[in-house]
């Protein structure tokens, strides 16, 4: 198996490979989709190698390792529903490779919703390195897919990570009081909620200070939280796609969007990003937040649809479509906190519209 990263820097270009296998014509056809095409292009732009490999009606081929490779990402792309003889085969390759990911389609949200306890045993069994891409299009053909935005997603996230040029101005940072006592807060409340799904390096927490902000670095987890894992984002330039920071780990790959939110917003001080998709981002009781549409993370186009979204609510609590939960606030940092808390009561409590 290939070692794991801690993101101390991005990794070289030359040494990051995604693998794409596609069983069937799911993305060749319709709406103009190219994932090939994409795929590359996402590539090209972020630092890291790409091959797609179609297997139409065909028992599964299998890719080894690219040679050379420091990280390397195998995503499957099934036309298929759950197929436990398939994630089985897949689990199997991650003694050589990074990570994996597999996207299944299903033909109704009925099966679709059928699927998940075994997908949930699964993901206990192989733990965060396998992940499932949780199907959010309806194709024309009428099946529950995974979009094409989503794959691509995956391809950064669980290789380079983040998409904005980092500039290490320091690799120390000294940590105020109040500053680590917000996220040791955060972190309790974190663990004590399970305001996570894949793991617990999901999402991001964030404190204004100063001209800048203070920002978990990229795949931390969250709930053993080390304070040497947290960075301070300087400043982002949207021009070059540039953030300065200090720090030993690059911030959150979410640190694009924080930047362009806390420069707009100048009345939030403390920023908490979950993917608590059980209690809010796919809970029907919560739709109504729903108000950033589905949408490339890392990219500064986020924050704007942040900021906009924000506009409309009273509490600095919004949803953004298939990515995740939001909640921005200002004031005291315990009744921020335990107003987080109180909203994740209520969403247990809340009685799902359908």
């Amino acid at each position: 198996m290939l070692p794991k990263r801690d993101y101390a820097s991005k990794p070289a270009s030359g040494r990051v490979h995604v693998v794409c296998v596609e069983f069937g014509a799911t993305y060749r056809h319709g709406n103009g989709h190219n994932l090939a095409a994409q795929l590359s292009s996402c590539g090209r732009a972020y630092g890291f190698q790409t091959s797609y490999l179609p297997q139409p009606d065909r028992a599964p081929v299998w890719p080894s390792v690219p040679v050379g490779s420091e990280m390397a990402h195998l995503i499957v792309v099934a036309g298929t529903a759950f197929d436990e003889r398939l994630v089985d085969a897949v689990a199997e390759r991650l003694d050589s490779w990074t990570s994996a990911s597999i996207a299944f389609a299903y033909g109704t949200r009925a099966a679709m919703l059928a699927a998940e306890p075994r997908v949930e045993a699964w993901k206990v069994k192989a733990g965060p390195r396998l992940n499932f891409l949780f199907p959010d299009v309806v194709a024309d053909d009428g099946r529950w897919t995974v979009s094409v935005q989503k794959i691509i997603d995956n391809a950064v996230c669980d290789t380079v990570r983040v998409k904005y040029q980092p500039v290490q101005n320091a690799r120390d940072v000294e940590l105020p009081v109040p500053v680590l006592a917000y996220f040791e807060r955060a972190s309790r409340l974190y663990a004590e909620e399970g305001l996570y799904l894949r793991a617990p390096t999901d999402g991001y927490f964030a404190m204004r200070w100063g001209g800048g902000f203070f920002i978990t670095a990229t795949f931390t987890d969250k709930i053993q939280l080390d304070p040497a894992r947290i960075s301070l984002v300087h400043g982002y330039e949207r021009a070059s796609g540039t953030l300065q920071y200090s720090g030993r780990y690059l911030p959150s790959s979410d640190a694009v969007e924080a930047a362009i939110l806390l420069a707009q917003r100048t009345d939030y001080d403390y920023l908490l990003h979950t993917h608590a998709s059980r209690l809010f981002t796919r809970n029907p009781a919560f739709r109504v937040r729903a108000l950033v549409p589905p949408m490339a993370y890392g990219e500064p186009e986020l924050g704007d649809a942040l900021v906009a979204a924000l506009a409309q609510v009273p509490d600095g609590f919004v949803i953004m479509a298939e990515h995740g939960d939001l909640f921005a606030g200002s004031g005291d940092m315990a009744d921020f906190i335990e107003g987080v808390r109180r909203r994740c009561v209520e969403a247990r409590h809340a009685t799902p519209a359908e």
